[in-house]
């Protein structure tokens, strides 16, 4: 496998994560 490729997998999943913890949070303190 390509580290390049692994890195950005990576990066996509933090990234789909954070915008769940944002909408989330906006849920409970909206």
């Amino acid at each position: 496998m390509r580290t390049k490729h692994w890195k950005m997998f990576v990066i996509l999943v933090l990234i789909c994560l954070a915008l769940l913890l944002l909408r989330w949070a906006a849920i409970v303190f909206g």
